[in-house]
């Protein structure tokens, strides 16, 4: 919708019940800063991150680079591809 994708379930989140977000521009993907309570522990977890989109052989990949913050602790990193 209007160059945004939702994800309704991303990763294995307890408690996520809003929808992480990424918005496309070209073959460019941003995830705007986005706290969201959940997980096990549940906690404030904010995610940003980026990406890319590409197309090859009429498959479609969305590859992103994903930060998650939880204050007072190291951020953690992590990559994920969806293909369609």
């Amino acid at each position: 919708i209007n160059n945004r994708i939702y994800f309704g379930k991303f990763g294995d989140y307890a408690g996520i019940e809003n929808k992480l977000y990424v918005n496309i521009v070209g073959g460019s993907v941003t995830i705007p800063s986005q706290t969201y309570n959940c997980g096990s522990p549940l906690a404030d977890r904010n995610f940003t991150g980026n990406g890319t989109v590409s197309t090859s052989g009429g498959v479609t990949t969305i590859s992103l680079t994903v930060t998650e913050t939880i204050i007072g602790q190291a951020p953690v990193t992590c990559t994920y591809t969806f293909t369609k």
